[in-house]
């Protein structure tokens, strides 16, 4: 499909037995639709069609360069999904800073629902723990110090992310509080209270501002849990419980054996 951004590719899996939903899966910041192997197999065994894509500009298939990447070009990006699939109704699911251009789609665009997994809340103060430099108050100081390009998770991206952040709303915790208040449907934050680059305190002020979220707190884990397959699998089972309250899936989810999730990824199953 095509987005403000370029050509935008994505891939559908369907649902594996009874079908519950269709669900639009973003990557975070630095991965590509096919990092999301296990989260999307864990999806598909229990019945939910998975859309996947890579935004414009970023890593992975579609169209632009991953300096050019900015929040409010992947928000719409993700507009464009949730326009395409409209009429299925589909819950968005997204993780890290995906999750904060999914919360600015969500307030402009309708959706069945959405799981926001260790979301952004506060994009400068995530970016100065990531980085190590405080880009906003540089900017405020003298926006010629801020570098040309800024080092974000072993991506050398423009500095027209901070600048485009600042001039579309998306760079402050405020911004993010503003846009909860539009949002109309279900959302579940799913969070660590020991995140590195999130503060608990922020994302529970988020958390209270908007008109439907709520919040499910994994003790003891990180932000970037592609480190720790533990964490991992305490964060995606909190993720399909989530899932199955807003869809009101009876039962419980199914969660399979790392094993199992491995075999299948060697068998080419899902991606």
């Amino acid at each position: 499909m095509s987005g403000p951004g370029g050509r935008i590719v994505g891939r559908v899996w369907a649902e594996r037995g009874i079908r519950h939903g269709t669900i639009v899966l973003c990557a975070p910041f630095g991965r590509t639709m096919r990092h999301m192997f296990t989260p999307t197999y864990l999806l598909n065994e229990n019945g939910f069609r998975v859309v996947t894509f890579d935004p414009t500009n970023h890593t992975g298939r579609s169209e632009g360069s991953v300096e050019r990447y900015t929040v409010s070009g992947h928000a719409d990006d993700i507009a464009c999904v949730l326009d395409a699939f409209h009429a299925e109704a589909p819950v968005v699911v997204a993780v890290s800073i995906a999750a904060r251009a999914a919360m600015r789609a969500l307030s402009r665009r309708p959706a069945a629902g959405a799981v926001l997994l260790v979301p952004v809340v506060d994009v400068c103060r995530t970016l100065a723990a990531i980085t190590g430099m405080d880009l906003k108050g540089m900017h405020d100081h003298d926006p010629d110090s801020v570098p040309q390009f800024i080092r974000v998770l072993g991506h050398d991206v423009s500095r027209g992310l901070l600048e485009d952040n600042l001039a579309d709303g998306l760079a402050e915790l405020e911004d993010c509080i503003a846009d909860a208040r539009e949002i109309a449907c279900p959302v579940y934050c799913v969070a660590s209270d020991e995140d590195e680059w999130v503060a608990f305190a922020d994302l529970q002020r988020v958390v209270r501002a908007g008109r439907r979220f709520h919040l499910a707190v994994v003790s003891e884990a990180c932000h970037d849990f592609h480190r720790s397959p533990i964490i991992a699998w305490k964060y995606f089972t909190a993720v399909l419980q989530a899932l199955f309250r807003m869809t009101d899936t009876g039962g419980t989810p199914h969660i399979p054996s790392l094993h199992e999730v491995i075999l299948a990824r060697g068998a080419g199953v899902v991606a």
